[in-house]
């Protein structure tokens, strides 16, 4: 980037010398010779605005001693390259001094133009520094954004493997207490699941048909420890090939449906809808509640805070969440733009 601004000054400033000189030498077959020095000029106030007074004072809100020192410092350089006045290629013109040499007001003209070709060029170092200046806060404060939310994902990601694993060995817990036959098979698929968790979702996007075997496989482990699943069910439409999606971000609110999706006769009922449709993903889960619909809040708030916010950083604007808590029934509602 820095060697591009170089290139970039060098063009300007070469088009802006060599153009009136060669003008100048094609027009009247040569070339004052104090016109260099008095080019000089130019380039002057330019970077002193461009590097040393905006920066050093006027980005740091010394904006009086900017002022002032900006009219002593253009006066100055105006005074010091009076002496170098080169005529302008117009008054080379056969006739022209006769016509207007003598207009009253042709010498102050003559002289105030040099000093509004300073303050020009003065200005406009000040401008294109203001504007570097602000293009390079909004990139800093991009990346200390971007920063920001990476590390907070990898921390909300942390909490959830160990949340998802406490509960999967629970239900694995409970298959091995009632010397359940489904138990090795529980343990493979966990196995799988763990697989996909450690190996797969460490990645900031993956497949949506990755995540929606991994929900599936997850539903298929809950049912193979309960007792009657002839309420649980799983409808997957839509095609997923070619989308992608932040993986576990729906786990969640499943593993929720089972906690709290056992009513009083020992039935769990946990529905799970997900329609893939063009760029959205319409996701919902119901579950019954039941034998643990009154335990305290806090015992079910890990997960669920933590997809809200992850929500918010990774879909910020892409996303609608609706739940609905009912008397009888736990519902989480969510259409995701990807």
């Amino acid at each position: 980037m820095r060697f591009n601004w170089i290139w970039i000054h060098i063009v300007g400033w070469s088009i802006l010398f060599f153009i009136p000189l060669l003008i100048s030498y094609y027009e009247f077959g040569s070339v004052k010779t104090h016109f260099p020095i008095r080019f000089l000029q130019a380039p002057i106030v330019f970077y002193m605005n461009y590097l040393v007074l905006v920066p050093y004072l006027l980005l740091k809100k010394r904006v009086l001693w900017y002022v002032l020192i900006s009219i002593v410092f253009l006066a100055l350089v105006n005074l010091s390259f009076d002496h170098f006045n080169v005529m302008a290629p117009i008054e080379r013109i056969e006739g022209f001094k006769e016509v207007i040499g003598e207009f009253p007001g042709f010498q102050m003209i003559r002289t105030g133009i040099p000093v509004l070709v300073s303050i020009t060029f003065f200005l406009l170092g000040g401008i294109i520094r203001i504007i570097i200046n602000y293009y390079k806060k909004a990139q800093d404060s991009k990346e200390r954004e971007v920063e920001r939310v990476n590390f907070e994902l990898k921390y909300l990601k942390s909490q959830l493997s160990p949340h998802f694993l406490f509960n999967s060995l629970n239900s694995i817990y409970s298959l091995v207490r009632s010397k359940s036959d489904n138990a090795p098979e529980a343990v493979l698929q966990l196995s799988g699941l763990m697989r996909y968790m450690l190996y797969e979702a460490n990645q900031d996007y993956v497949p949506l048909q990755r995540e929606m075997d991994y929900i599936s496989d997850y539903i298929s482990l809950q049912k193979l420890r309960l007792s009657n699943t002839n309420g649980v069910k799983l409808k997957i439409e839509g095609d997923a090939e070619g989308k992608s999606i932040y993986p576990l971000l729906l786990i969640s609110y499943v593993e929720n449906a089972f906690k709290y999706g056992v009513d009083n006769s020992g039935i769990t009922r946990v529905v799970t809808h997900i329609h893939i449709y063009d760029r959205t993903l319409s996701f919902s889960v119901r579950n019954a509640k039941g034998l643990k619909k009154n335990e305290k809040k806090e015992s079910s708030g890990i997960g669920l805070q933590n997809i809200k916010e992850r929500l918010e950083l990774l879909y910020k604007n892409s996303y609608d969440l609706k739940i609905r808590n009912e008397k009888d029934f736990y519902e989480a509602n969510l259409n995701l733009t990807f």
